[in-house]
């Protein structure tokens, strides 16, 4: 009998039906199942490893060189404008929330090295590591990076070994995110802190957009979406105390409701295009973010429960 991935109960409730993956990397359409105890949520059916393989494009995240002229001299703009800050914000949450001023940090599902170029110019000893060959070349070799190419649900992380460990939308495309957690709490020194940015389930975003959710629509690579009381529960059940989460960015938000809006905007699916062809969607994605930047700010100072969230737990 299936179980959720984040709270181990065996009651489901349908909660959407008919989802399409937004990559188009599987042409099957997907059910939403939602734990009925956590109210996590979860694709059915869960894509064996083989399966999940395939799911994957060649490179999974952002990167100033890709695609020809003038791509790449639109990509520069977007880094700028959008990922910079985004990954600094990323720094100074991580500072405030954890004390740790400098130390070793690893970085899993680091992709193609930028949020860990930026703990490394803050003045963090930096290790990352992804299942991506080409994200994981560029990283090393254009970025100077310390990462290695993992399947990290395969392979052990190095005991007591670190002061932060990160996993920043890692844990919804697992099989087994409990045995990460575990590996996490493992890995860290002893007072380390553990950092996971994922969507939450109970967001005010999900309920909005239900099935249009961009998070949803990353289905079936994204195997389950956790609850606050799911996340909750996975680091607590791995020996964690010290729990509790933050929103990300404004800017990270706004992003994620602008992708709801308009999916074909995503970089995966325009970065490869030719030319400027695919720069118009990533246009329209600019001007939804920023619309979106005052709706998401409300949302914050109203504290309801973000679409994108960072879980804190120290060991």
């Amino acid at each position: 009998m299936k179980q959720c991935l984040f709270c181990g109960q065996k009651v489901f409730v349908q909660r959407y039906c008919g989802i399409p993956d937004r990559l188009g990397m599987s042409k099957k359409l997907h059910a939403i199942l939602e734990c009925a105890f956590c109210h996590s949520f979860q694709v059915e059916p869960i894509p064996s490893a083989e399966e999940m393989a395939r799911l994957y494009p060649p490179a999974y995240a952002f990167k100033e060189t890709t695609g020809g002229p003038g791509r790449r001299f639109w990509n520069r703009i977007e880094w700028q404008i959008f990922y910079a800050p985004v990954l600094r914000a990323c720094v100074n949450l991580v500072r405030r929330h954890t004390g740790v001023e400098q130390g070793k940090i690893l970085d899993i599902g680091c992709g193609s090295g930028l949020r860990l170029k930026e703990f490394s110019r803050a003045g963090f000893q930096t290790e990352g590591v992804d299942f991506s060959k080409e994200d994981v070349d560029y990283a090393r070799e254009k970025l100077g990076l310390a990462v290695t190419r993992v399947n990290i649900e395969e392979e052990n992380l190095p005991e007591g070994n670190y002061e932060l460990v990160m996993a920043y939308w890692v844990m919804e495309h697992l099989r087994e995110p409990a045995l990460l957690t575990r590996k996490i709490y493992a890995a860290l020194k002893s007072g380390g802190w553990a950092v996971c940015g994922v969507p939450l389930s109970d967001s005010l975003v999900s309920r909005v957009f239900r099935g249009r959710w961009s998070a949803v629509r990353e289905a079936p690579r994204h195997l389950g979406i956790p609850s606050r009381k799911g996340m909750r529960e996975l680091l607590k059940q791995a020996g964690f105390q010290k729990v509790f989460w933050k929103p990300v960015s404004l800017f990270e938000l706004a992003g994620d409701v602008a992708l709801s809006l308009w999916p074909r905007g995503n970089f995966v699916l325009t970065q490869n295009k030719p030319g400027w062809v695919g720069v118009g969607d990533r246009l329209m994605t600019g001007f939804l973010t920023l619309l979106g930047l005052p709706l998401v700010g409300l949302i914050t100072i109203l504290k309801f429960p973000p679409g994108l969230t960072v879980f804190f737990a120290q060991k």
